[in-house]
């Protein structure tokens, strides 16, 4: 069983002890050997999003770049299986590319020169020293109030009140909107919206991999 709280999800699976054992002995070990051996095939996936040596992996690089096939591809003329393809990758492809770029800044910020790219000061919004006075001056010299008043979300309100008091309070004015149609993975948890209110039937498009939920 793998328990991950903070999603929240659960997974369970059942096997035979002995049919576990075999798959460590012929699975497991030899490629734990071989992994430790620096020897091996690489493979890359949505795996790699665990691995330390994602943003320095060629075979991930060339598997993301791979990506670049559909750049100049008119995303009307695409596929239904290509939209899928992209799909499929784009947030793994987003994700890996924001890890690369931390570890390029790592590498420069510790004297290695990236060809091409330098580093700069990035731009930072103004503030002021002392907030009570720059808010005292205004209020004396001006008729501006310097404060704003707006309603915290539900989530701070439930915060500052507790939860049962929050309940007690305002759980007859709390709704949970329907969510937005969203396009996500057959494997999602989440249940598969009706399609029917959602688009003409007559225009539906099918995904090989991919369902209508409430993102």
């Amino acid at each position: 069983m793998i328990y991950q709280p903070r999603i929240p999800h659960v997974d369970e699976a059942e096997m035979d002890i002995r049919e576990l054992y075999d798959w460590a002995r012929e699975e497991l070990v030899p490629k734990a050997k071989l992994a430790a051996a620096g020897e091996g095939k690489y493979r890359a996936g949505e795996w790699c999003r665990f691995c330390p040596a994602r943003t320095q992996c060629r075979t991930l690089a060339e598997l993301q770049l791979g990506m670049a096939r559909y750049e100049f591809r008119d995303p009307q003329l695409l596929t239904e299986e290509e939209l899928s393809d992209v799909l499929g990758r784009a947030g793994e492809l987003v994700s890996w590319a924001e890890a690369v770029k931390d570890y390029a800044l790592a590498t420069a910020l510790k004297g290695r020169r990236i060809p091409g790219w330098k580093i700069v000061e990035s731009r930072a919004n103004r503030r002021f020293t002392d907030d009570a006075e720059a808010a005292r001056r205004v209020r004396e010299e001006t008729d501006k109030d310097p404060y704003e008043t707006r309603m915290l979300s539900v989530s701070a309100m439930e915060k500052l009140l507790g939860k049962k008091k929050f309940a007690e309070l305002l759980s007859d004015l709390t709704v949970r909107p329907a969510g937005k149609p969203a396009l996500v993975p057959e494997a999602d948890k989440r249940p598969e919206m009706g399609i029917a209110g959602i688009l003409d039937s007559r225009r539906i498009i099918t995904w090989s991999q991919y369902k209508v939920s409430a993102g």
